[in-house]
């Protein structure tokens, strides 16, 4: 019991800068408007626009990667094709963002820099994912996983420690009980 106990407790001081992180990120998922209110629209800068053509290749990963070194950006990112003449490359940090266009008509190359915004930061911290990016991308994906699982042990141990209070179990299962038809209501709806 103790070492449950021990498990349960440093788990959750483990994982409270995790807990406050996703609170916060989360608020600002639930109301993405208060960016545009305090900031207005996003507000893009034009670094540079240079004829430009890329290798023939019809892999957008690839050809992402390619214009992100043409144009000296590092990050995380996504291509896109919006248009049958046009790739889009948005590439994101914690705190920048860049976006490259490339425009096929007219052979060019832009690169576009967003003003920082903390509302996109933390947005942008919430939903960084995934090990398809290189270096410090894929550590922050290791440490999602772990924390993952952390959260997981911090649940058993929790209930763990709840079943072994016979007098509280009534009210566990209250609490427990509602829990799932809230979320199971909640899930049924959406």
């Amino acid at each position: 019991m103790k070492a449950v106990r021990r498990i349960h407790l440093y788990l959750g001081m483990l994982l409270l800068p995790w807990f406050i992180g996703y609170g916060i990120t989360s608020i600002m998922f639930s109301h993405s408007g208060l960016g545009e209110r305090w900031y207005g629209e996003p507000v893009w800068t034009v670094r540079f626009e240079r004829p430009y053509t890329p290798p023939n290749t019809t892999d957008l990963r690839e050809l992402g990667a390619i214009l992100m070194k043409e144009a000296g950006v590092t990050g995380s990112y996504a291509a896109s094709r919006p248009q049958p003449d046009q790739i889009n490359v948005y590439v994101h940090t914690f705190r920048t963002a860049t976006q490259l266009i490339w425009d096929a008509k007219r052979g060019t190359l832009r690169a576009e820099d967003k003003q920082f915004r903390w509302d996109h930061f933390f947005t942008g911290w919430h939903a960084r994912g995934g090990f398809a990016n290189d270096g410090w991308s894929d550590l922050w994906a290791v440490f999602v996983d772990l924390v993952s699982l952390a959260l997981i042990a911090w649940v058993v141990t929790g209930l763990v420690m709840w079943w072994q209070l016979k007098r509280l179990r009534a009210w566990g299962l209250v609490a427990l009980g509602s829990g799932l038809v809230a979320f199971g209501a909640l899930i049924a709806l959406l």
